[in-house]
């Protein structure tokens, strides 16, 4: 069966309405289509094995909406057909978001539930004007659920749900304010599945959760994450740089919070402090507007397993039981052990030597660790050249460091030193070393009559040479490909020349001065 729609689609209007008291009832295997807009006031059953596919750009549920299976309640968890929203419409092409208005209330479980959603638009699904429910199966094929302030229940009040697809790329995002929807598991069963929240700030920032409810009642639970750690929980100043730039919060329905609380992050959201300090990091759970240290302290378990697809590399779990008397909201966040903010550090030492003609080794030492963010290794060619960073190295739990510079082809001095970079925005420089020029080419004989040879040291890493005069204009040009290379400039007037050689790379890396004679 195909219910093909005339009349442009419109999210204004409803293409389908199912009226109150009217049914609409799709029977097991059968497949239907609707492409406009969708109203359902009144009931719409499917069997189980059913599927709708919409294509409109709005469907909208009224409070009082029905949506029932071919069970004798028309609740039965685990029955009832799929309803696909799906990207792009076969008549209109790719018309992008598209919303849902859910009808459900999350405060007393009343409301129309969706039997199960399969979401197949890349441009995703958005929540408005109120909760929606999904009773069965939540599956994320392709792109996000943004819940836009409002709340996703998977589940009902006397039986889970659960959720399917879902990855680092299709996930239920949540916002990155202090405030605003959740995505909510119904009916956790006491000692249970750890149940996963696949959840998000923003598309490209998965940091989900997950619980196990060790209580000896069975209750919901409902998470959401968003940006930034602030000292007393929901203000104050941001001190994200000795967590994870998330703060997630998970509530509970139950008299008690009685949980295993499992939370991911992406490596790439640590803090300078955190990263130094991983090993032993925790959960942080607020409380009385501070946070709390936890006993068992570790580095994140990697790699993420909170994925239906591959495990994810860059991203790191750590956990923590809790058993409080309370239930209700709690805030979470990942900590590490408490440094001083302060930066009270120096240099012990700071040497240099080559590694042969090419490579240059830098190594450091530091006396105090807490408080320093990073190392910036600064470099000036010549005496009269700036001073550049040519690499950043982030600090880490060590007081000894190294770093090996490869870019040494020039023809005169190379200067170093360091920069300590502190949390408090200070900043240490270590003292100047200097790396002196090898011979890299040499000619002989010079002075010369007009043959001469010249030997490189290495001719891979060489290109050409290039012969000027004293007063700089061009007299040759050999390519390089060899150790040796033989020239003959007997047709030239005598004087003082200079041969350059450069690399691959049109680096000057040697200039030697030489002598024609008559």
């Amino acid at each position: 069966m195909c219910l093909a729609l005339s009349g442009a689609v419109s999210a204004q209007t409803a293409d389908m309405y199912v009226s109150p008291g009217a049914r609409m009832f799709f029977a097991r295997g059968n497949e239907a289509a609707v492409f406009g807009n969708m109203h359902v006031a009144g009931n719409m059953g499917q069997e189980t094995g059913s599927k709708l596919h919409f294509y409109g750009q709005s469907w909208v549920n009224d409070a009082d909406a029905v949506f029932r299976d071919e069970t004798s309640t028309g609740l039965t968890p685990g029955s009832g057909g799929e309803i696909y929203f799906r990207q792009p419409h076969p008549l209109y092409g790719n018309l992008g978001l598209q919303t849902l208005e859910g009808g459900y209330n999350t405060l007393d479980y009343s409301g129309p539930m969706l039997p199960s959603l399969f979401l197949e638009n890349n441009s995703g699904l958005v929540l408005m004007n109120g909760n929606a429910s999904v009773r069965n199966r939540l599956h994320l094929d392709q792109g996000h659920i943004y819940v836009n302030g409002n709340d996703l229940a998977v589940g009902q009040h006397t039986a889970p749900g659960r959720i399917t697809g879902y990855d680092e790329n299709h996930f239920v995002v949540t916002g990155g304010g202090q405030t605003g929807g959740s995505l909510a598991m119904m009916t956790l069963f006491p000692e249970g599945d750890t149940v996963v929240f696949p959840i998000g700030t923003d598309e490209g920032a998965y940091t989900p959760a997950a619980v196990r409810n060790t209580a000896n009642k069975t209750a919901n639970f409902k998470a959401r994450v968003f940006d930034g750690v602030y000292d007393a929980g929901l203000s104050g100043d941001d001190i994200s740089v000795v967590g994870v730039k998330k703060t997630w919060q998970v509530v509970s329905s139950g008299e008690v919070f009685h949980a295993d609380v499992f939370l991911q992050h992406s490596l790439s959201d640590e803090g300078p402090l955190f990263y130094a300090g991983r090993h032993e990091s925790f959960i942080s759970r607020l409380v009385d507007n501070k946070w709390d240290t936890a006993d068992v302290m570790n580095a994140p378990r990697n790699p993420g397993w909170m994925t239906t697809g591959n495990y994810l590399p860059d991203a790191g779990i750590n956990d923590r039981s809790f058993t409080l008397q309370t239930g209700g909201m709690q805030l979470f966040t990942k900590m590490t052990r408490p440094v001083p903010y302060e930066c009270v550090a120096q240099f012990t030492y700071f040497t240099i030597w080559k590694e042969g003609t090419f490579r240059t080794k830098l190594n450091w030492g530091v006396l105090a660790r807490p408080g320093i963010v990073a190392y910036e290794v600064e470099k000036r060619i010549g005496r009269t050249g700036a001073w550049n960073v040519v690499t950043r190295i982030q600090a880490v739990n060590e007081f000894d460091y190294s770093w090996v510079d490869e870019d040494i082809h020039y023809d005169e001095q190379c200067y170093y030193r360091i920069r300590l970079i502190c949390f408090t925005g200070e900043h240490v420089y270590s003292d100047m070393r200097v790396a002196l020029p090898e011979d890299i080419a040499i000619v002989y004989p010079n002075p010369t009559e007009g043959k001469f040879t010249l030997s490189v040291a290495f001719p891979d890493r060489v290109s050409a040479a290039v012969l000027h005069d004293a007063a700089g204009k061009k007299v040759l040009t050999r390519k390089i490909t060899q150790q040796l290379t033989e020239f003959d400039i007997s047709y030239v007037a005598a004087g003082v020349y200079f041969i350059s050689v450069y690399s691959d790379k049109n680096v000057r890396l040697a200039v030697v001065k030489m002598l024609k004679v008559n």
